[in-house]
């Protein structure tokens, strides 16, 4: 009676010991993957976009600041004119205590309000001192008439 007992407490612990160690292996197995995985994340590549305009000149070299808008900067501001005309467009159809004209007179306002915005990003944009127009500048930066 003494040795099946002290037979069961063994196998019990075997047991025991032998989950505990494969626990153990697949919990070492997961950490190993996780630093891997850490040490080879990588991001994207960043490309910044130039920030300022070199003008080449015989006699000097400067930057313009002021005057550099590309095409892509264009098309995001009037993106994001559209999409605040959008938001804008639904929030006034979904109010319930204005009347139909007072609906009407809102959209006008914000359409309007949205014209002139997209009218100023363009106007920027076709400046004939902007660098990125290339609808009036050749490749050595001279001014095409």
């Amino acid at each position: 009676m003494l040795n099946i007992g002290l037979l069961c407490l063994s196998h019990i612990h075997y047991f025991t010991f032998k989950i505990v160690r494969t626990m153990k292996r697949i919990f070492t197995l997961l950490f190993a993957l996780v630093i891997t995985r850490a040490a080879f994340a990588q991001s994207a590549p960043f490309y910044s976009k130039p920030d300022h305009a070199i003008i080449v000149n015989v006699k000097y070299h400067h930057y313009d600041e002021a005057f550099s808008f590309t095409r892509y900067e264009r098309d995001m501001r009037v993106a994001k004119i559209n999409e605040e005309y959008n938001q804008t467009l639904k929030m006034i159809l979904n109010t319930r205590f204005l009347t139909v004209s007072q609906k009407m007179k809102l959209i006008h306002e914000i359409e309007f309000k949205k014209a002139q915005q997209i009218n100023a990003v363009n106007t920027r944009f076709f400046n004939e001192r902007n660098k990125y127009n290339d609808l009036h500048y050749d490749r050595n930066f001279n001014w095409i008439r």
